[in-house]
């Protein structure tokens, strides 16, 4: 299980879902990729100023941490499952991006905790997570239906806490 929050892998450590993964036997690897906890800057402002001026989208960039991440730890090659656990508006907007360019098996799925609803809601959306003219051509219910692993759409942690993973 890849595990992510927007306060950093630090704030997954008394997680409900990380416990129960632990007493399933999943392995758990808390990360923090480009622009969370430990690798966050608090300057939204630059971030979407670096990211414009690099033609570049943040998100995406983190998406891309967590396919490297699941290169590294050889899921590609392997008939381990794999997982995503994501809590936070940035952090659950990752994990669809990564989903949606996957291949069909990796994730086998993903939960996405206190996730954002959309892209065009400007007071739940810090500047620097949205790629450049992104609500003309896709939102987040289209990275959702793209991605091919099951999601879960969670605001507590019970609601998953009871499936068969």
């Amino acid at each position: 299980l890849i595990a992510l929050h927007d306060d950093g892998k630090a704030a997954l450590s008394n997680d409900p879902i990380i416990r129960e993964a632990l007493r399933r036997n999943w392995t758990v690897w808390a990360v923090d990729p480009r622009g969370l906890g430990e690798m966050k800057t608090e300057s939204e402002s630059f971030l979407f100023a670096a990211s414009l001026l690099l033609g570049e989208n943040l998100v995406w960039r983190q998406a891309a941490d967590l396919e490297r991440i699941a290169a590294g730890l050889g899921f590609r090659n392997t008939h381990h499952r794999l997982a995503i656990y994501a809590n936070g508006k940035t952090s659950s907007l990752a994990a669809p991006y990564r989903a949606a360019v996957a291949a069909p098996d990796l994730p086998s799925w993903i939960v996405l905790r206190n996730s954002l609803q959309s892209l065009s809601n400007p007071g739940d959306v810090p500047l620097y997570v949205a790629a450049f003219d992104a609500l003309s051509t896709f939102d987040i219910h289209d990275l959702l239906a793209a991605a091919k692993a099951k999601i879960y759409l969670i605001t507590q942690p019970d609601e998953f806490l009871n499936p068969d993973w």
